[in-house]
Parts: C-alpha cells; sequence; structure tokens
C-alpha cells in the first residue's frame, strides 16, 4: 500500500482498523502475520500501530518509515477495564475527531471512542475499498494459492477414482470406508504440506450436498454427488484461494446429470461475458437464465431449491470480499478477482456446484488456474 493509497479528505478524519493477521485490513496494511489484537490508524500518508509490548519490537524492525509504533502499556492508566480506554486514549491521541471503521468494529472500543469524543462511522466490510483492484504481486500470491487448491482437488479426485465400490455402494480406500473426513484430512494435509491452512472444507455426499455450505459427514456413496469446495490461505501472504468441483463415484443418474449439464454451462456463459463494466447483475441473471432454460428453478419460493447463492464474490485477503457477483447493483472492473460459482441444489438429489477463480482484465477475464471439470470418476 503506498501513501496515495491512504489519502483522505480530512486530516481530522481517519481509518481504523483493529484485530489480527487473519482481518484484511490489518494485513493489507502491515503485510505481516501471527498478530493479535493490534489497532491501527490510517491518516493521509501516515500509519499509526499500537500493539502490545511484546509485539512492538518486531513492528518496528518490519515497518516502513511511515509506520510509526506505540506500545499498549505507554497509555493504560491504574483502575483502566480491559484494553479498550488505552485504545481510545491513543486514538484521541493522534488528533483524530472521527474514525472510519468496518461493520465489524468491536462494539466495546466503538463506546470507548465515543467517551472521548471520538466519532465512529461504519463505511462496511473494508475500510480500504482500494483492495478490490489486485496488483501484479497481489495476483501471483492468489495465483499461488489457487494453485494449491488445484492440486488438493487433484489429489482429492485420485482418491475418489483409486477408491473400491463395496456393499451398499459405500467407498473404500486402502482397506477402510471412505468417509468426508477422511477425503477432508487427505485433502487439508496436501494444503498443509504446499504452505498453506485449511479450515471448512467441504466434502457433502448425497442428499447432504443440497446445503451449499454443508461440510459434510459420514461414508462417500457411489453414482451420488460428493460437492468437494476447497479454499486455501497462503500462510506466507495471507490470500486465499476457492475451488469446487463436483464428483460422482461411477455413473450420474438421469438428474444429476441433467444438473451438472446445467451448470457447466452456466459457467460458461458466464465467463464468456465477464469484462470490465458489465454489471453484475446482468452477469447473475444470464447464468440463472441458463440453468432455467434446462428445467430448474432459480428462485428460493416457494422453497430453498435449484439456483440460491450469488454466481460468485471477490477473493483476496479475505474470502469474501468485494464485488459481490449477485442480483445486486454495480460493475466489474479491471483487476476484480472474483469466483465463478454457478450452483444446483435439491434435496432429495443433492447438489452440483463448479466454482473457479477469475481476474477481470481489459478484454474479458482470465482463470487464475485450470482444473479439471470432474463429473464421472471411473
Amino acid at each position: 500500500m503506498t501513501a496515495s493509497d491512504c489519502s483522505h479528505r480530512s486530516d481530522r478524519r481517519a481509518r481504523l482498523v483493529f484485530g489480527g493477521s487473519s482481518d484484511g485490513d490489518i494485513r493489507y496494511v502491515l503485510g505481516l502475520g501471527n498478530l493479535e489484537n493490534i489497532a491501527v490508524l490510517v491518516r493521509g500518508g501516515r500509519v499509526e500501530v499500537l500493539a502490545a509490548d511484546m509485539e512492538t519490537e518486531r513492528l518496528r524492525a518490519a515497518a516502513a518509515r511511515r509506520i510509526t509504533v506505540r506500545a499498549l502499556s505507554s497509555f493504560r492508566r491504574a483502575g483502566d477495564r480491559g484494553p479498550w480506554p488505552a485504545l481510545a486514549r491513543f486514538v484521541k491521541a493522534s488528533g483524530v475527531r472521527q474514525v472510519l471503521v468496518a461493520d465489524c468494529f468491536p462494539y466495546a472500543f466503538g463506546r470507548a471512542l465515543k467517551a472521548k469524543g471520538v466519532g465512529v462511522a461504519a463505511v462496511g466490510k473494508s475500510v480500504f475499498p482500494e483492495r478490490r483492484k489486485k496488483t501484479r504481486e497481489q495476483l501471483r500470491a492468489i495465483s499461488r494459492a489457487q494453485s494449491i487448491a488445484v492440486k488438493a482437488m487433484r489429489a482429492a479426485a485420485a482418491v475418489i477414482g483409486e477408491s473400491e465400490v463395496a456393499r451398499g455402494n459405500l467407498l473404500r480406500w486402502k482397506g477402510k470406508t471412505l468417509g468426508s473426513d477422511e477425503l477432508r484430512a487427505e485433502i487439508e494435509q496436501v494444503i498443509f504440506s504446499l504452505g498453506a491452512v485449511a479450515e471448512g472444507t467441504i466434502v457433502s455426499c448425497g442428499t447432504a450436498s443440497a446445503h451449499p455450505h454443508e461440510p459434510g459427514s459420514g461414508p462417500l456413496i457411489a453414482g451420488q454427488p460428493v460437492v468437494v469446495d476447497i479454499f486455501p490461505r497462503s500462510r506466507a501472504t495471507g490470500f486465499w484461494g476457492d475451488l469446487t468441483r463436483t464428483m460422482v463415484k461411477g455413473k450420474m443418474d438421469r438428474r444429476v446429470r441433467a444438473m451438472f449439464g446445467a451448470v457447466r454451462r452456466a459457467r460458461a456463459e458466464a465467463l464468456r461475458r465477464m469484462r470490465p463494466g458489465v454489471r453484475v447483475r446482468s452477469l447473475h441473471r444470464a447464468a440463472a437464465r441458463v440453468m432455467e432454460e434446462a428445467g430448474f428453478t432459480t428462485s428460493m419460493v416457494p422453497r430453498a431449491e435449484g439456483f440460491i447463492h450469488n454466481l460468485g464474490h471477490g477473493v483476496g485477503l479475505d474470502i469474501h470480499e468485494a464485488p459481490v457477483v449477485g442480483d445486486v447493483p454495480g460493475c466489474l472492473r479491471v483487476g476484480d478477482v472474483v469466483t465463478v460459482e454457478p450452483g444446483l441444489y435439491y434435496r432429495n438429489v443433492g447438489g452440483v456446484r463448479i466454482e473457479d477463480l477469475v481476474v477481470v482484465t481489459r478484454d474479458g477475464c482470465r482463470l487464475l488456474s485450470r482444473c479439471t471439470l470432474f463429473g464421472e470418476i471411473p
């Protein structure tokens, strides 16, 4: 982030972030991992950081010249209950009269600021809208994270391919029943070995996969859809990847095959239309129309079945960030990194989702990493 990135209309207003390196805004400003309970105040080209005393030496050694690091103890007073009064004194001492914060800003911190006469205004999920346009370096980091997701997905497909169909159509692998937990462990072992972490990996089979965020449990069953959603975060950079594929061991039944075909066509239509200036609503509706023409539902009324979520979302230092690619206002811009993830979900059948990560370019879009679409696995 450059000094000009941090410029603001008034020197009496500042952007304030509180959290740790799992917070995209903290990582964006400081570029460091393994941080907790850090307050970052950005005003003009200046960045002031308040941290626990044990963190100040490391922060000062890593910080650029424009970053001033202060110790929490220097703002503590006898009788303080918790860190909030000290944090509020730090902000007040900077001379700002109002801070812009993210929607998830701690309520107790906000109360302490208001008690000091500092106004607090929530401005959205991030206080740095400039994060939306990815730089070349950031694109490389996201591409590396996505390549880890691809390798983990290929490993998952290989395990399903090596499995055998046993009694009751249960899958067996290496002499044991293959379940969601076992396949998830294989996926996450690959991710960790390649320098990333994964939490919440989805391996959902059969009717459970009709719920898009169901993590999955129990045995995997031949002939039923297995939705695998992998989203690793690089330990080195903090950037995410995001990839989903649907696999079936053996032959799909007629209904699942039709769903898979419609989702593939919806994905292709969305990718064909993606370019700077296109309205995200038109992309979402174009993908929905493809699935409607194939005979599937795209409304949650009277029940939440069919295409029931947005076409996509931004990805970067947060797994979900701007822009939303759904039936909402807004247009794509050059440098946006977004998922394209059409899906269909029916409670008596299961789900089918295909998700890729793309960057919007001047003349269209580009996949950040390629992965086989899978479907049936012999």
